[in-house]
């Protein structure tokens, strides 16, 4: 059965090779991406790429969350990347994560699904 799965963050070193596992076993991919034509040459395939803001929810992103089957969640700034990061950084970069969650997740709550789901 094809699932729809909306990925936020699908460009990273986590996303990228998520995506190409749900494409390759034939899932719908719909990413979620600040930059979507960049989005487009590092995840080739996916159904549609959706621009987003950490600032705010366009409202193209709605109707992608109401048909989707999942919506996983993995973007924000490169934390492990070889790199010293200070703690004011790491702050920052998590405070930054947890508004960008919590705008997904208030949009999920506002979606209308039938009862059950």
């Amino acid at each position: 059965m094809t699932r729809r799965v909306v990925i936020a963050g699908a460009t990273g070193q986590i996303g990228r090779p998520l995506c190409r596992e749900l494409m390759g076993a034939g899932h719908c991919v719909v990413v979620f991406s600040r930059d979507p034509s960049r989005a487009r040459d590092l995840v080739p395939g996916a159904a549609d790429y959706v621009a987003w803001s950490p600032d705010e929810l366009p409202r193209e992103c709605a109707g992608h969350l109401e048909s989707a089957d999942a919506v996983v969640y993995l973007a924000g700034g490169p934390l492990f990347d070889g790199r010293r990061h200070s703690r004011a950084d790491v702050a920052a970069e998590s405070q930054a994560r947890a508004g960008e969650l919590g705008q997904l997740v208030a949009a999920l709550g506002e979606l209308t699904r039938p009862p059950g789901c």
